[in-house]
């Protein structure tokens, strides 16, 4: 699966009417494609060199070559800041008068890794672009009714 197909450029259709009809029609020529197909398969090994097969077609099992990923299927890292706001608590405990805290404001910055990468048997949505060459793995499904 991993050959490429060099696409046809294909004549475009004569616009008609004013700017913006023209305008429109150009979008809708360049903006819509029938060559996107959305199936479910199975994960068959995990990343880095990960297969996945797809439900309507057992024969066809993609390659990593043929796959691009969603990022968070991936194991990732992001950064993060926490922060807090100043809180200003009034406190009684039995046998004391009230009294005041102040709770200063707290700035955490870090990363927080994702470990939850792809593996096998996930189930996933598969979008077929490149009519057919290229296979982009968009999230992680559940079927409830055991499927």
């Amino acid at each position: 699966m991993s050959t490429k197909s060099s696409k046809r450029l294909q004549e475009p259709s004569r616009l008609e009417g004013g700017g913006p009809s023209q305008f429109r029609q150009l979008i809708q020529q360049i903006g819509y494609n029938k060559d996107v197909d959305i199936e479910l398969g199975t994960v068959v090994a995990p990343p880095p060199a990960i297969r996945v097969t797809v439900d309507n077609d057992e024969k066809l099992e993609l390659l990593a070559e043929d796959l691009i990923v969603a990022e968070h299927l991936t194991r990732h890292k992001r950064k993060v800041t926490l922060t807090s706001e100043t809180v200003r608590e009034v406190m009684t405990r039995a046998g004391y008068t009230p009294h005041v805290h102040d709770i200063t404001e707290l700035v955490i910055e870090g990363e927080i890794e994702f470990t939850d990468e792809l593996k096998a048997g996930d189930r996933v949505i598969i979008q077929s672009i490149d009519e057919g060459q290229t296979y982009i793995i968009q999230d992680r499904v559940v079927i409830y009714n055991g499927a």
